[in-house]
């Protein structure tokens, strides 16, 4: 067995002929775009599909057989809410992806906003002495 790492949707060496060799494709692929993209290459070729994937610690495991199963766009999946850490954190190829890991890092750097987060309690004092500045 060989595992390919790559982009399925812009490497060369995933063309149709690479599709085409096997009577089976197994995908645990990271975003929507890519899975879409493998299903309609798989329906394309008549060449099944078992699509792999999880969401938090929900796991899904779907088969895609041309005629005989829904394909994987068939079935309206829910835009998730949050991206993974993983994929903001090492394979980041969206400018949301940077914000949301710079607010996690701020976080984890600065803290919650609660009551022992020491750096807000200094930029409580701080605001303070400035509105007080401001008022004289």
């Amino acid at each position: 067995m060989i595992a390919h790492v790559g982009n399925v949707i812009t490497d060369n060496w995933f063309r149709s002929s690479f599709y085409k060799q096997f009577d089976l494709v197994i995908n645990a692929l990271d975003n929507l775009e890519a899975r879409n993209h493998v299903n309609w290459v798989c329906l394309s070729l008549n060449v099944p599909l078992i699509d792999g994937g999880s969401t938090g610690l929900i796991g899904t495991v779907v088969s895609i057989v041309k005629e005989k199963t829904p394909c994987y766009e068939c079935e309206p999946k829910p835009k998730p809410k949050q991206f993974p850490v993983c994929t903001i954190r090492s394979t980041p190829d969206k400018m949301i992806h940077c914000v949301v890991w710079a607010k996690l890092l701020f976080k984890s750097i600065f803290g919650a906003d609660e009551e022992t987060n020491y750096i807000k309690d200094l930029g409580d004092v701080l605001k303070q002495q400035l509105n007080s500045r401001d008022s004289d």
